[in-house]
């Protein structure tokens, strides 16, 4: 539940709906606001304005047992996969 100062719920995700809307090719306004707030942020460092790698990271979970390879991430001291 949000704080009684806070707007109804409705409002807020009405207003990301127009804002995340996609017209034809380009991106929302949402996605521009972002690239344009990184992009700034990233110069201001000294830094390209776009990124040129991206890394994710997963949660380690144990997979079936059909899988092919297995291994252990000693960081965590789990088993990968397996």
């Amino acid at each position: 539940m949000l704080p009684f100062n806070f707007p109804k719920w409705r409002t807020g995700y009405d207003y990301w709906q127009k804002w995340s809307a996609k017209n034809t090719d380009e991106d929302s306004l949402l996605e521009a606001a972002l690239k344009n707030g990184v992009g700034e942020v990233r110069q201001s460092l000294g830094r390209n304005a776009h990124t040129t790698l991206l890394i994710v990271d997963a949660q380690s979970i144990k997979n079936t047992d059909t899988a092919e390879h297995k291994g252990l991430n000693a960081g965590k001291r789990v088993s990968g996969i397996g």
